[in-house]
C-alpha cells in the first residue's frame, strides 16, 4: 500500500473535509478524533484503512483507544463488524462485500465465506 492512499474521510472542516493517509494515522490521538467522528456518522474508514489499522495497531490497540462508536455486544465484535461492513476481513485478511442478511463474506475473487463468529471470538482472544 502506498503511503498516500487515502484511508479515512471525515466530514470537517467541510465542505471537502479530511482526508487521511498512512502518515495522518500514526499518532494515537489522530486515530481517537478520527473515531470521534466515526460514532458521529461523520467520519468513514475505508476497507484498506482497516487493513492498515489492524496490521499497525491490532484489535486490542484499536478498542483501547476508542470503542464507543463500534456497535456489537463485545468491543472486539463490533470492531470486525465495521471492518466488515467497510470491505474488509481481518480474519482472512480479505477484500470483497459483507452480506448483514446471509452473514456472508464475497471476496473480490468471488469467493464466498460465511462469517464465523466463532472464530471471530477465537481471533479476539488470540
Amino acid at each position: 500500500m502506498k503511503s498516500d492512499t487515502i484511508l479515512a474521510w471525515k466530514k470537517y472542516p467541510e465542505p471537502q473535509g479530511t482526508l487521511y493517509t498512512q502518515l495522518d494515522l500514526i499518532h494515537d490521538s489522530s486515530l481517537q478524533e478520527l473515531f470521534l467522528h466515526c460514532e458521529h456518522s461523520e467520519g468513514y474508514i475505508t476497507a484498506e484503512g482497516w487493513q492498515y489499522l489492524f496490521q499497525e495497531f491490532g484489535a486490542e490497540k484499536l478498542i483501547q483507544l476508542h470503542s464507543n462508536w463500534i456497535p456489537g455486544k463485545h468491543p472486539m465484535e463490533g470492531l470486525l463488524y465495521s471492518a466488515l461492513l467497510s470491505g474488509y476481513n481481518p480474519v482472512q485478511n480479505e477484500f470483497g462485500d459483507y452480506d448483514e442478511d446471509t452473514g456472508d463474506f464475497i471476496t473480490r475473487d468471488g469467493f464466498k465465506l460465511k462469517v464465523d463468529w466463532e472464530e471471530i471470538n477465537r481471533y479476539r482472544k488470540g
